[in-house]
């Protein structure tokens, strides 16, 4: 392992939290959003070094499917409400980062993860 990276970032529950990655790899979880823009979600993520799990419709069994990312990105425009209360209460009960975005562009994912990622430091 060449370094870690100690992301501060405020949790599920308000509070601020830090975040060590000894992989490099941000497990990002992307919730709601147009399905055709699915693919480029994960090319947005991965182009940022995360790993990026998308679900833009809620199917059987979501909220087991959720794990323990290390953010949680809500595109709260195009989500359902059922969707957003199981993941909020699956962030809670894992103490998740979660970031509500209006808007489901790329550009906001983009700045998203941008915003998230400057607040890591290398080592």
């Amino acid at each position: 392992v060449n370094c870690n990276q100690i992301i501060n970032f405020v949790s599920a529950n308000g509070a601020i939290s830090n975040v060590v990655h000894v992989s490099g790899k941000v497990v990002t979880l992307v919730i709601g959003g147009n399905e055709c823009m699915e693919r480029q979600y994960q090319q947005i993520c991965k182009k940022h070094g995360c790993k990026a799990k998308v679900f833009v419709k809620e199917k059987s069994g979501f909220s087991k499917q959720i794990g323990t990312p290390d953010l949680m990105i809500l595109f709260t425009n195009t989500v359902s409400h059922k969707m957003v209360l199981s993941a909020v209460t699956e962030a809670k009960k894992n103490d998740v980062n979660i970031v509500r975005t209006h808007s489901s562009s790329a550009a906001s994912l983009t700045s998203v993860l941008e915003t998230y990622l400057s607040e890591s430091r290398a080592c």
